[in-house]
């Protein structure tokens, strides 16, 4: 069966939602290429220019796109991408720290301060087609409900394999972030991955985005606006083999380019929850 987030039969969704810690199913009858790119910002040139240049191609049923969160904002392509990758026939989305604030958005129906800061407000503007001056008719668009749908029931906490686990930051600092709630991954997309795994560092090597790859950006502590430690052709994804961390947010908002990473192999994939999944979970526990 192929990954087809958003096309979907029903008899499929049924199939890959067996437990919490599933494999939605891609036939493994050969190897497959796994094209990993994070922290996209709305920007449709940062994305398709190095995609190609990767040798992607969305026709080819053995390419798989896995996107690490954090797809929108900042940038002014919203819809663009938005249509291209619901496109896609072989597609995984992991969820960022700017799907999070999105979803909150929409279900809040006001903006916070943080919303005009990290661009979620004209992320919602744009796809609701709504006029700024009618603000009060936005949170009202069809669109943006199909939108919030799609972010609860398409994108997942993570992506595992036997020697990865891709998340868009960190990952839950439990015993088990297999089973951790919705509230420990969303705390988790705000984190700085290097920092994270001085904590835990599990055998596996960690693929995340979120945070600026130079080696100067790995290891602070806080995200700032000071883009000078990335020079502007910076196209180096950084990896830190004594953490076990590879980096790939390039700064597209800098640098206007995303990075690429690639992974080929045989195996099946096992995803995280979707937020419709971890409610079903819980619903479950309740009864149960």
């Amino acid at each position: 069966m192929k990954i087809t987030h958003g096309r979907r039969k029903e008899s499929e969704v049924k199939a890959v939602k067996k437990n919490s810690q599933k494999s939605r199913d891609v036939s493994h009858e050969r190897f497959k290429k796994y094209f990993i790119v994070s922290d996209v910002h709305s920007n449709w040139t940062a994305l398709i220019t190095p995609l190609k240049e990767a040798g992607y191609n969305a026709k080819n049923p053995d390419h798989i796109l896995i996107i690490a969160g954090d797809l929108f904002d900042r940038g002014d392509d919203t819809i663009k991408i938005y249509k291209w990758i619901k496109k896609q026939p072989h597609v995984i989305l992991i969820k960022g720290n700017h799907e999070y604030l999105l979803e909150k958005l929409i279900k809040r129906k006001y903006p916070y301060d943080a919303d005009y800061l990290n661009g979620t407000i004209n992320t919602l503007i744009e796809i609701s087609k709504i006029s700024k001056n009618d603000s009060q008719d936005i949170f009202r668009s069809k669109s943006l409900k199909e939108v919030l749908e799609w972010i609860q029931t398409e994108f997942v906490d993570y992506v595992e394999f036997d020697n990865y686990i891709i998340t868009h930051a960190g990952y839950p600092q439990v015993e088990d972030y297999h089973n951790a709630s919705i509230k420990e991954w969303d705390e988790s997309t705000w984190v700085n991955p290097f920092i994270t795994r001085r904590t835990i560092k599990p055998e596996k090597t960690l693929i995340a985005g979120h945070w600026g790859v130079s080696e100067v950006w790995s290891k602070k502590d806080e995200i700032t606006n000071n883009y000078s430690d990335i020079p502007k052709n910076y196209q180096k994804i950084y990896q830190d083999p004594d953490l076990n961390v590879i980096g790939i947010d390039n700064t597209t908002i800098y640098t206007n380019r995303c990075l690429v990473y690639i992974i080929e192999t045989d195996e099946n994939p096992i995803l995280g929850l979707t937020r419709a999944e971890h409610l079903l979970k819980e619903h479950k526990l309740k009864e149960g």
